[in-house]
């Protein structure tokens, strides 16, 4: 029974919580009164939107025009991503730039910046990273820092 109470808590908090700011689409929304306090205004709201001219269809274009441009710009930024760590001469520095791009999908952001900076991997003095590919010295094979 324990282990239940973490994640109904969150489901609760990150599902059922969040619907209740769709009421507001429905409401004639006043501040001093509130969100539960302010008076019913069924599809009102919608059709003022839709009456107000282009409005609502510029939103809708604009809403999948953004999409169409993040889809291809981050499929073809992806690719080339892709092949320039398959074209790596370093392996084991490609093997750490792919643990390090696909890591923060599986934990946050803050916790791999975390990792990383504990560990030093990409210290330009001491890092595993920079001692591997220019030596003890900063320098190596694959040019100068």
């Amino acid at each position: 029974m324990r282990g239940v109470l973490p994640e109904t808590f969150l489901l609760i908090v990150f599902n059922y919580v969040p619907i209740a700011g769709l009421v507001v689409a429905f409401k004639k929304f006043n501040f001093t009164d509130g969100l539960f306090k302010s008076p019913w205004n069924g599809f009102a709201n919608f059709g003022y939107l839709f009456k107000v001219g282009d409005t609502a269809w510029r939103l809708t274009r604009n809403t999948i025009g953004y999409y169409l441009i993040f889809t291809v710009t981050g499929t073809i930024g992806n690719i080339a991503i892709a092949i320039g760590i398959n074209e790596m001469v370093f392996k084991r520095a490609a093997k750490y730039f792919q643990s390090m791009m696909i890591l923060p999908t599986f934990i946050s952001y803050i916790a791999v910046a975390f990792i990383d900076d504990l560990r030093g991997v990409s210290d330009r003095r001491e890092g595993v990273l920079w001692q591997g590919a220019y030596g003890s010295h900063g320098r190596g094979g694959a040019g100068q820092v």
